[in-house]
């Protein structure tokens, strides 16, 4: 991984630690996965599939989250290769 420093306003940099008490991950990841989504979004820009089954469900997500850390960082990277 690279390390990379950004700076947060003083609001947003405490709803991200309020986010990452309140979910067990650390700020880092939450950050990384945010990055990742954005980018994703702006380089696959497609429009919306017309099937509602093309994105995750609110279980899977909760299944990804409770994947030890690791491995999600795996599959996230594993994600922004692609």
């Amino acid at each position: 991984m690279r390390e990379t420093t950004i700076y947060l306003s003083e609001q947003v940099g405490a709803a991200l630690d309020q986010l990452a008490a309140q979910t067990g991950q650390s700020p880092e990841m939450i950050v990384t996965h945010a990055v990742v989504s954005y980018l994703q979004a702006q380089v696959h820009a497609t429009p919306p599939s017309p099937n509602p089954q093309a994105s995750l469900s609110l279980s899977q997500r909760r299944a990804f989250l409770k994947l030890p850390q690791e491995q999600r960082r795996r599959i996230l990277q594993a994600q922004a290769e692609n």
